[in-house]
């Protein structure tokens, strides 16, 4: 870990649903290591730079007299188009750049959309880009695409995710036996229609549930999107379960399972190797391995609210100690230090 005190410049999309979670996750860590952070709208700054190009040359002198040690973007948000330079503006200048993925890179190879999957490939080609990747499987899936690849997991804002208290009309919202919150997909859909006879409440878009799921049971127990992180960390704490699933394909752990276990929560989740890696069963959360074993676990633990609340304790200590963005943000400067990228 270096000891110096470091300048990151960060581009967030505020108005995307990873993004901002990661980059300010990240902005905050940074800061509270002691280092300088400046953050800044990538889509207000890509319109900037594409007003002329004096535009590019007041941008290029700002950036050097913030004097970067390093470039942090989320994905390819950091991808400004130039002339110059297929791997960007930043590049271009000579400052490292950092990519962190908390989804998987080749779904915009997959994608159908030429542009999407050109960015991606000339990014990952990059030997002047770092690639950070949240999962070991991703990461292994993407080995082929280039070099200066990192395995690095999604982790916890503790300054947002925490055991809050709500309003008595919020906490009248978030009470429930179980609850999830996130998109429905179809294999989710199937996972949960099961247990629509027990108090549950899904959090989600309603509309987009209705237009992919029109005749599920499910509608009734359609609470709406939350879109307020406090009231969403409020909700996994009053829930006396939050279920977890990790999308097919997915390695994981995936950033709702660091959230709702941070803010006091108890989770039951798919079990997912990797997942287990982090956490232990029965210690840290619950694993589920089939539909059936997700509902018997759920008989046994809404009978069983002091184990609820041991393991529940237990995971939100494990999460503090080991997986918040301070952590993943020490391990960043490790191996951007390691790797040369930046000074020791």
């Amino acid at each position: 870990m270096t000891k110096r005190s470091l300048r990151v410049f960060i581009l967030t999309v505020p108005g995307g649903y990873i993004d901002p979670k990661v980059t300010g996750g990240f902005a905050a860590a940074f800061r509270a290591l002691g280092h300088t952070v400046e953050t800044v709208n990538r889509i207000q700054l890509e319109e900037f730079l594409r007003r002329s190009p004096d535009a590019q040359t007041n941008f290029g002198a700002h950036l050097r007299n913030f004097a970067p040690d390093f470039i942090l973007a989320y994905g390819t948000n950091g991808q400004l188009p130039t002339e110059e330079a297929p791997d960007g503006i930043f590049a271009r200048l000579g400052y490292p750049y950092v990519s962190y993925f908390g989804d998987d890179p080749r779904f915009w190879l997959d994608c159908g959309d030429a542009l999407s999957e050109k960015v991606v490939r000339d990014q990952f080609a990059s030997e002047r880009i770092v690639k950070f990747i949240y999962s070991r499987d991703v990461l292994a899936r993407c080995a082929d695409l280039g070099p200066h690849q990192f395995h690095l997991p999604l982790a916890a804002n503790d300054e947002i995710y925490k055991p809050y208290e709500l309003s008595e009309e919020d906490a009248r919202l978030a009470t429930c036996d179980i609850c999830f919150a996130g998109n429905v997909t179809t294999p989710r859909r199937l996972l949960i229609e099961p247990l629509v006879d027990y108090d549950l409440k899904l959090f989600c878009r309603a509309q987009a549930f209705l237009e992919a799921h029109p005749n599920s049971p499910l509608i009734p127990k359609i609470k709406g999107w939350i879109e307020d992180e406090a009231t969403l960390a409020g909700l996994f704490r009053h829930a006396r379960i939050t279920l977890g699933h990790t999308q097919p394909g997915l390695g994981g752990p995936n950033m709702r399972v660091f959230e709702v276990l941070t803010s006091g929560g108890f989770m039951l989740s798919d079990f997912h190797e990797e997942i287990a890696e982090f956490f232990e069963d029965r210690k840290h959360l619950v694993f589920y391995r089939s539909p059936a074993e997700l509902r018997d676990l759920a008989d046994y633990f809404l009978a069983h609210p002091e184990e609820r609340a041991a393991i529940s304790e237990e995971g939100r200590n494990h999460v503090l100690a080991n997986h918040t963005y301070r952590s993943r943000a020490e391990s960043m400067i490790d191996v951007l230090t390691r790797e040369k990228f930046i000074a020791g």
